[in-house]
């Protein structure tokens, strides 16, 4: 017959040992589930312990909900002027709800942005300007609108 308390011993201690890690990880910052299992598996935890060890983080209120950590991760990054493209990928990539386009708040963005980089947007300078804007995820109409808004001022 084979020994299976070693099996159950070494089990509890990877179980411990992932949630070691897990409990390291939160310590240092806020992670989405997402974040979460991506880490564990690279420390070589399986798919099986790494869920079990989250559902016990969750129960624990270790955890935030995703809506929450979704709602902060887009404030901040509407204060760095980020584009909703950039924020879309953003979220996606750390496994978090996506957002609603506001256009308003985009093209207030955007002016920010060309004001800060060229001041004022001549024909000299539009292409520039329009390229800039597009290599942060802004829309053509965002660039437009903003265009406009500062020539108008």
């Amino acid at each position: 017959m084979p020994d299976t308390s070693s099996q159950k011993g070494s089990s509890s201690k990877s179980q411990k040992n992932c949630l070691y890690w897990l409990q390291f990880f939160l310590s240092k910052r806020t992670h989405s589930e997402t974040e979460l299992i991506a880490k564990l598996s690279k420390k070589g935890f399986s798919e099986e312990e790494i869920l079990e060890q989250i559902k016990f983080a969750q129960s624990k209120r270790w955890m935030e909900k995703p809506e929450e950590i979704q709602e902060r991760v887009v404030q901040k990054w509407h204060e760095k002027h980020k584009s909703h493209a950039w924020i879309e990928n953003y979220l996606k990539e750390k496994g978090l709800p996506t957002i609603e386009r506001d256009g308003s708040l985009e093209i207030k963005k955007a002016q920010h942005l060309l004001s800060k980089k060229f001041g004022f947007v001549s024909e000299d300078n539009y292409n520039k300007a329009c390229q800039y804007l597009a290599s942060r995820g802004f829309s053509l109409e965002d660039f437009e609108e903003a265009f406009e808004s500062l020539n108008q001022d």
